[in-house]
């Protein structure tokens, strides 16, 4: 599943952990990363997934510095003769962001929220 698979490698490359990222879901805890998976289509040969990434923390700095890392990390510039797809989890995924990341809003907790969407393509099994 793609949220496992954008856990996992959160978690690979230091950028959250089993208590920070939370999937379809966010509590109190200042400084999360919530991966919502909220669309998609499927047919005979690939699945089609629309996933949000959020981040909510109380220092706007670093949670601006998380986001953006996050998205470098799920859609890295590439160069021309480069392959387009990365691999999550073992598994190959097209990505491609529906945008950059943005700042949302300051919630009632005072955590600062940054956003992204990403549409991810994959081989059906």
């Amino acid at each position: 599943m793609i949220l496992d698979d954008i856990k996992a490698a959160l978690k690979t490359a230091l950028l959250g952990t089993d208590t920070t990222i939370k999937l379809n879901y966010y509590d109190s805890t200042d400084n999360i990363i919530i991966l919502w998976l909220y669309g998609g289509a499927s047919s005979q040969v690939q699945k089609i997934e629309t996933v949000q990434i959020m981040v909510k923390n109380t220092n706007m700095s670093t949670g601006q510095t998380l986001i953006k890392s996050i998205y470098d990390l799920l859609c890295p510039i590439a160069s021309k003769e480069a392959t387009k797809y990365i691999v999550l989890n073992s598994n190959k995924y097209i990505i491609e962001a529906n945008q950059p990341p943005f700042y949302l809003e300051k919630d009632e907790q005072s955590r600062h929220t940054f956003v992204f969407n990403i549409t991810a393509i994959s081989k059906r099994s």
